[in-house]
């Protein structure tokens, strides 16, 4: 893209025709479409936003209030043109049909938008026959040309923008297509769905990359090596649907030591996103230290573990409640960072003697990620 995506705003479109816009605040049982995606645009950021409701703005006040999103218009009629002056005050505007729950993540998909330089980008449910259209993030300029087509929602067709870069999220993702749908879809999006975030500080899993969630290649510098370890995606997955916020914090000697670059490291974290993205995972964050094991006499770097520093960073950062929170890795410093910064702390060990210190009851043990995650969800934030 031509800049740097700094302001987004976000355009809901009610889909398919004929669900009516006052269905987005069903009162049935489990929560309602506008609900739902009101908590997406709030983890990804986004404050500013439009919808379509029959009865105007007012309904949408006490949803505005809760998460804290300037509804700037809710029109019920009036041509897509009117909606241009959206793209005034944003770099990018996300185009979201509120066609069904969905559990997808914006941030990632704002980062391959970044990346890829082109004007529009569009997301995927799924892969393969069964994948469906979801959310299309445009630049400001290319948003007030989809707003000059006859239909919002199906514009880039209809302005020559046909040709995006695809972006797939393979989370949950259940349609509903007409209204009585609503209320099961509802009932089983409950138990998909990442729990509401009410604004409090939240608990962390803190986790190391190579050997914890990717095979360990020494000084890894080619994005194509990724080896995710069996059951490591799925298990963010799972930390996700239970409202734990996922921050990577990982030890890069090799930028110091010249074997890669920050910017070749920048393309492996950038395909581990879309390799994540693409199984329903993602991460709220990456860390990393870049410098090499000091010399003798030299201070080491307060960021390279078993230094708490990264931990701390995302702490500030997401306003994370450290006592609730967990490290999880497969080095004693990864432990020790974790004990450092007032988590709870698992070694991932899979067979062999442990260390005596192993022994001791500051930290647990587990042989994979899977196991870890079991622990997480079993003690949780107590």
């Amino acid at each position: 893209m031509s800049g740097r995506i700094e302001r987004v705003a976000a355009f809901l479109v009610p889909a398919p025709r004929g669900l009516e816009p006052a269905l987005w605040t069903h009162p049935g049982q489990g929560r309602s479409l506008l609900d739902g995606w009101a908590d997406i645009l709030a983890e990804a950021g986004i404050v500013t936003a439009r919808a379509f409701a029959a009865a105007g703005a007012e309904p949408l006040r006490p949803l505005a209030e809760r998460e804290g999103l300037r509804i700037v218009a809710a029109r019920a009629s009036g041509g897509p043109a009117a909606d241009a002056d959206l793209a005034d005050s944003a770099d990018a505007v996300v185009v979201v049909p509120v066609d069904g729950y969905s559990d997808v993540d914006l941030r990632p998909l704002l980062g391959f938008h970044r990346r890829h330089g082109s004007p529009m980008s569009q997301a995927w449910y799924g892969s393969g026959p069964e994948s469906r259209p979801g959310p299309i993030v445009a630049d400001a300029s290319a948003f007030r040309e989809l707003a000059a087509c006859d239909d919002i929602g199906a514009g880039p067709a209809s302005a020559g923008l046909v040709r995006m870069p695809a972006w797939t999220w393979g989370g949950y993702h259940r349609e509903v297509a007409t209204p009585g749908d609503l209320t099961w879809a509802a009932k089983e999006a409950a138990g998909f769905l990442p729990p509401r975030r009410l604004g409090a500080q939240r608990a962390a899993v803190f986790l190391d990359r190579d050997g914890t969630i990717i095979e360990d290649v020494p000084y890894l510098a080619d994005p194509a090596g990724i080896r995710f370890l069996p059951g490591a995606a799925k298990s963010l997955a799972r930390l996700r649907r239970a409202g734990f916020a996922r921050v990577l914090a990982t030890n890069q000697s090799g930028i110091g030591r010249g074997r890669f670059t920050e910017a070749r490291l920048a393309e492996i974290h950038a395909e581990l996103e879309t390799r994540l993205a693409a199984v329903g995972a993602s991460l709220d964050a990456i860390y990393h230290c870049p410098a090499a094991p000091p010399e003798d006499g030299e201070p080491d770097c307060p960021d390279r573990k078993p230094a708490p520093g990264l931990l701390l960073r995302g702490t500030r950062d997401l306003g994370i409640d450290l006592a609730a929170s967990w490290m999880v890795g497969d080095k004693m410093s990864d432990v020790e960072a974790g004990l450092a910064a007032g988590c709870r702390s698992i070694l991932l060990h899979p067979g062999g003697d442990l260390d005596p210190a192993a022994e001791a009851t500051t930290y647990r043990t587990a042989p994979d990620i899977v196991a870890a995650v079991e622990l997480v969800l079993a003690e949780g934030r107590s």
